[in-house]
């Protein structure tokens, strides 16, 4: 009896670590941005690299959370100086090295329809560990909303 149970326990414990090797296999690998609504006056990471969360399947544990943030966002809005919508983003690199982004907005009216065309992508430089600010102007005085991606430079 104590053989059986000493055997159990050792394919228990065997089969762990076999499943610890799996531990990297990414479940949820879909960050809810990819399947987030579009919200006005918000920003999205569209390269997933940058800023993401995803969990590990673990066989005798809870999964495991998992966050990649090298770029967040710090601080976002819009201002109206000029009567034009600007939308701007404070970005913070997290990393010891230097991140070299993108973004580029789309503006709304108040029917929450696009105003014009989808800026082009603008490049923000960020030292390491440090902020860097992105800004648009709406040219177009119906704007009400904004919508920025962001992805790494390419």
């Amino acid at each position: 009896m104590k053989k059986l149970i000493l055997g159990f326990l050792i394919m228990a414990l065997s089969a762990t670590s076999i499943f610890a090797e799996d531990s990297k296999q990414v479940i949820g690998a879909n960050p809810t941005q990819r399947v987030a609504k579009l919200d006005m006056n918000r920003i999205m990471f569209v390269d997933h690299d940058l800023n993401r969360t995803f969990f590990t399947k673990n066989f005798l544990f809870k999964d495991k959370r998992h966050d990649v943030i090298r770029v967040s966002v710090e601080r976002y809005g819009d201002k109206r100086d000029t009567g034009f919508l600007e939308a701007w983003v404070m970005f913070r690199n997290h990393t010891d090295f230097v991140q070299q982004i993108e973004a580029r907005v789309t503006f709304f009216d108040e029917y929450e329809a696009p105003v014009g065309d989808t800026t082009a992508w603008q490049r923000v430089p960020l030292s390491a560990n440090s902020f860097g600010t992105y800004k648009e102007l709406c040219i177009d005085q119906a704007a009400q909303y904004f919508f920025v991606e962001v992805r790494e430079a390419i």
